[in-house]
């Protein structure tokens, strides 16, 4: 009886126990539900209880662009614009908007009435969604001066509400951030036939040479004048890093005034005329505008009416472009079987080399001829000496003169190409030496 009796209290507190796990868990429970309704409560009153899921269209208009955008979801789940049927809409970033959308809570109704006062007469965003039972709709106008949220209304009422700053970073997508920004013209060095930078009242000009007949295919034209042409290396690395460029996103779909974002002055403007792997030339352009206060460049090309967005420090590259770290800094006369004839003169004297008569006077002169290099940019174009030696060298039917002058009385002379640029100054040593080589002292 005594062990009947023990296993019956066991039991009975096996039950009391289990009655006392309950009476714990639910008390959990419930305070967790208290909890998160207090927190919702501090939070603010969500504008609607339908999910992301239950939206069929939705309609945005950003003020600031003077654009309004519809968009519907077919029975695949994939979302598209009836506005603009050829947008490419990341799928993604339209329903993260929409899930935005559905969890913005308004925390604080403002006592005032006057909607001009909070920029809602006039609001800077409307959203417009809807599902089979309801339309939601949101009116976003001017940012608390405070910096804690923006003051909106919401669905056919005019009664003014404070929404966090949380809920805007969600909602306040352009139609053209919903979209796939631009690509960026693929660029080769050997397909390039014309390239023009213009930054202000800077111009740089380079232009395809089919009659140099060598690697130096790109002929500098601006700022330069006389023949100078295009490191191919140094080319190369910049269309690398060009090639590497990417836009940020897309801003402004199909824009209509492009003065408001700094095109009416462009930062830069990047104009090129390539050669396809079909032959094909085509021209494409890139045109920099102003900067936003992310520090991004307002960009647009000719394959769209986009607006673009591109990092700053991105864009470096192009608007800090030094054409003289790009010339190639000996100075070119064609391919050493092109060559006719080189006349030295100095002092009064002169010589001519023919390459195929004068043989020993072609290999000791004319080599340091060909190594001539360009050693700086002058600093002062318009310091000209005394002329010190001219160089012309005839090539395929056509000459190149090169006239020397003194230029700081030490180490440099000033160069003067084809009397079209002086640009350059070489180095005083190098000349000296053709001189004396020529037996021109």
């Amino acid at each position: 009886m005594a062990a009947k009796t023990l296993a019956q209290k066991r039991k009975r507190n096996v039950i009391l126990m289990i009655v006392v796990l309950l009476l714990a868990l639910a008390a959990f429970i419930g305070l967790t539900i208290y909890n998160n309704h207090r927190d919702d409560a501090a939070k603010g009153t969500r504008i609607t209880k339908a999910r992301p899921q239950e939206i069929k269209s939705f309609t945005l208009y950003r003020a600031d662009l003077d654009q309004t955008a519809e968009m519907v979801i077919d029975e695949n789940g994939v979302w598209s614009s009836t506005t603009y049927p050829d947008a490419n809409l990341m799928q993604g970033y339209v329903k993260y908007m929409l899930n935005s959308l559905t969890e913005v809570r308004l925390s604080k109704k403002v006592p005032d009435t006057d909607l001009a006062t909070y920029g809602l007469d006039h609001p800077n965003i409307v959203i417009s969604a809807q599902t089979d039972k309801e339309t939601i709709r949101l009116n976003v106008g001017d940012a608390n001066a405070a910096g804690v949220g923006y003051y909106v209304t919401f669905g056919t009422s005019n009664d003014i509400y404070l929404m966090g700053s949380e809920y805007y970073e969600g909602i306040s997508y352009t139609f053209g951030q919903l979209n796939e920004p631009d690509p960026i013209q693929e660029l080769t060095v050997n397909s390039l036939v014309r390239v023009k930078r213009v930054q202000g009242e800077e111009l740089i000009e380079l232009n395809y040479d089919a009659e140099s007949g060598s690697f130096l295919h790109m002929r500098m034209d601006e700022p330069y004048h006389g023949q100078v042409y295009a490191n191919k290396v140094a080319l190369t690395s910049f269309i690398d890093v060009y090639n590497l460029l990417a836009f940020d996103a897309c801003y402004d779909y199909d824009c209509e005034d492009y003065t408001k974002y700094g095109f009416d002055d462009p930062a830069m403007t990047l104009e090129v005329t390539f050669r396809t792997t079909d032959e094909e030339i085509l021209d494409y352009t890139l045109e920099f505008g102003a900067q936003n206060e992310d520090n991004q460049y307002y960009v647009r090309s000719s394959l769209s009416n986009n607006i673009n967005l591109l990092n700053g420090t991105n864009a470096t590259t192009f608007l800090n472009f030094k054409p003289y770290n790009y010339v190639y800094k000996t100075i070119y006369y064609g391919v050493g079987k092109d060559l006719e004839e080189i006349v030295v003169e100095a002092n009064g004297k002169s010589v001519s080399i023919d390459p195929e008569k004068d043989v020993d006077l072609y290999e000791s002169v004319g080599s340091l001829v060909r190594l001539i290099a360009i050693d700086a940019e002058a600093s002062d174009s318009q310091k000209i000496g005394d002329e010190v030696c001219k160089i012309t060298v005839y090539f395929s039917g056509k000459e190149s003169v090169w006239t020397f002058y003194d230029y700081d009385g030490q180490s440099l002379y000033l160069l003067d190409l084809n009397g079209k640029d002086r640009s350059f100054v070489v180095k005083k040593a190098d000349l000296d030496e053709i001189i004396r080589t020529a037996g021109l002292e």
